[in-house]
């Protein structure tokens, strides 16, 4: 009871920390997406109108934002149209089996998030299995109860093999060793469990040192995302403020000339 106490507690917290870290993320690209909305429809066709009544000569940075702007309302329609069948084939096919195991590969595969995701799905595998076992349920059905608690296919189909492979009588650690999403450390705790009859305390162990590895990443992600965000839209902003009012200078210059 200990035990299940604990792993519900850390799934907990550590579900709690995500969410913290993409709070600000998605308030400020839902903030910036409303911008960029009032930008196209009132704010870039306004400048546009001023600057076509002075017959100005534009600076290049100037005309490449008034064209896109152009091009996109133009083909508003089109584009609307076409990102949104593009959007529900997407999650139409992130539902099925093959659609989320390609997902979830490349999830894995991601900087810094990747590697993120996979400690924290070794983290929750090797606390269900740490769980299991303590409470008598045999390797075999304990690893098939724990597959899905991982939370990606790519590492339930990884499981799901190292338990064929258990049956037929290979030892756990060998067979999770086949498996490249199973890191290093992990695989030679088990082989220590499988020798020495503590299994599901070392996977307890292991569970406790990944999540303490998830934990730290995202306090730094936490800390990190906020300026490297304000400093992504900054640069769109500066883009925006410099197109839209280069042309004054240039229209002042001639002016005094």
């Amino acid at each position: 009871s200990n035990q299940l106490a604990t792993y519900l507690e850390n799934r907990d917290r550590l579900i709690r920390k995500v969410r913290a870290a993409l709070t600000y993320p998605i308030f400020l690209v839902g903030f910036f997406s409303v911008v960029i909305v009032i930008a196209t429809f009132w704010i870039i066709p306004k400048f546009r109108e001023i600057y076509e009544g002075f017959n100005a000569k534009l600076p290049w940075l100037t005309t490449l934002v008034f064209d896109i702007n152009a091009f996109v309302l133009a083909r508003l329609p089109w584009i609307i149209a076409i990102f949104a069948v593009l959007l529900v084939t997407g999650f139409l096919w992130a539902r099925t089996p093959k659609g989320r195991m390609v997902l979830d590969r490349i999830v894995l595969k991601l900087p810094v998030f990747g590697t993120l995701l996979q400690r924290a799905a070794v983290a929750r595998l090797c606390r269900s299995l740490s769980v299991l076992l303590a409470g008598g349920i045999p390797i075999n059905r304990a690893l098939e109860m724990a597959q899905d608690t991982a939370g990606n296919t790519v590492v339930a189909k990884a499981i799901k093999e190292s338990r064929e492979e258990i049956l037929k009588g290979s030892k756990i650690a060998p067979s999770l060793k086949k498996h490249d999403i199973f890191p290093h450390m992990a695989i030679r705790m088990v082989s220590a469990g499988e020798e020495t009859g503590s299994l599901s305390m070392l996977l307890e162990k292991v569970a406790d040192f990944y999540e303490a590895r998830v934990d730290a990443s995202l306090t730094t992600i936490n800390a990190l995302i906020e300026p490297v965000l304000i400093v992504i839209v900054g640069a769109f902003v500066l883009i925006f403020v410099l197109s839209m009012y280069l042309p004054i200078f240039s229209l002042a210059a001639t002016m005094r000339g």
